[in-house]
């Protein structure tokens, strides 16, 4: 992992929040290594420290999508262990809030 890196929690499967690295610090245990990332949550701003055993990367993608409910072209980036994952989680989450969408393009962010 690395500074900018996008990360969740691992074991928290429902909703998880979704934030991105910041900074590492470093816990001396006999040597010192690295034991805590400062991460940003991306919705709401807040600041915390997580071990980074805790905490599991993501890979982001941005999609175009509409539904019948709401027949407009929408964007949104989704963020996934994998493409599957982010399609799957993504359409979990719309379906729950009572619409179904169709992806019209998915592409995923180059990192650089």
């Amino acid at each position: 992992m690395k500074i900018g890196d996008i990360v969740k929690v691992h074991y928290h499967y429902v909703q998880p929040e979704i934030y991105v690295i910041k900074s590492f610090a470093t816990e001396k245990l006999g040597e010192h290594r690295l034991k805590y990332a400062l991460c940003e949550n991306i919705e709401s701003g807040e600041v915390k420290s997580i071990d980074i055993e805790e905490l599991c990367r993501l890979e982001s993608y941005d999609t175009s999508f509409y539904s019948e409910k709401n027949p407009e072209i929408q964007y949104e980036t989704i963020y996934g262990i994998s493409k599957e994952n982010a399609v799957n989680d993504f359409i979990k989450a719309r379906l729950k809030t009572g619409e179904f969408p169709i992806i019209v393009h998915l592409f995923q962010e180059e990192v650089e």
